[in-house]
């Protein structure tokens, strides 16, 4: 008589791989999108990050120095290097240093700067990968519109703020958006 010890039936062992492997799979797709989710976040608290620095040093102070608006467009756009030409190291629109109420001449400085808008994005901290910027200034009359509209955008932090240009009042949007 023939003992048969350590039998296993072969749908056993099947049915235990594709067990396994249902498992294994699961945690990887739920790791993969776990991480993708928080990879998202982590993109829009540093767009929520810059947007909100940006829009603070833009209506909250005069720049650095504070007669930035004075200087020439070509002499703020050439390199660094010349010990004659005048830099500035801070955009800012406010006309005091008590902020809120916008100057009409670094508007319109501002503005003209959007020609050379990676300067300008540059200048402004703006250096994330993919990341872009809009400002609109208007007022019940007229509109200032500096940097890229957001058109197809997903991931788009928006600021808004009531100020004063040159006494009345206008309304500061601010976009920080990803390129994708």
């Amino acid at each position: 008589m023939l003992l048969r010890k350590g039998q296993f039936f072969s749908a056993d062992i099947m049915l235990s791989v594709f067990l396994f492997l249902t498992i294994l799979t699961s945690f990887f797709s739920t790791h993969s999108y776990l991480n993708n989710i928080i990879e998202n976040q982590e993109v829009k608290n540093d767009m929520t990050q810059i947007a909100s620095s940006l829009s603070s040093v833009l209506i909250e102070t005069g720049g650095y120095p504070d007669n930035w608006e004075t200087f020439k467009v070509s002499d703020l756009l050439e390199d660094k290097g010349d010990k004659d030409k005048k830099y500035v190291f801070a955009f800012g629109l406010s006309k005091n240093a008590d902020g809120w109420n916008l100057h009409q001449k670094k508007i319109d400085r501002f503005v003209e700067l959007n020609s050379s808008y990676d300067f300008l994005k540059d200048n402004l901290g703006i250096k994330g990968s993919g990341y872009e910027f809009y400002v609109n200034i208007s007022t019940l009359s007229k509109s200032y519109v500096v940097g890229v509209y957001p058109t197809k955008a997903e991931n788009v932090i928006n600021i808004e703020r009531f100020v004063l240009l040159e006494g009345k009042r206008a309304r500061f949007n601010l976009k920080v958006w990803e390129n994708e």
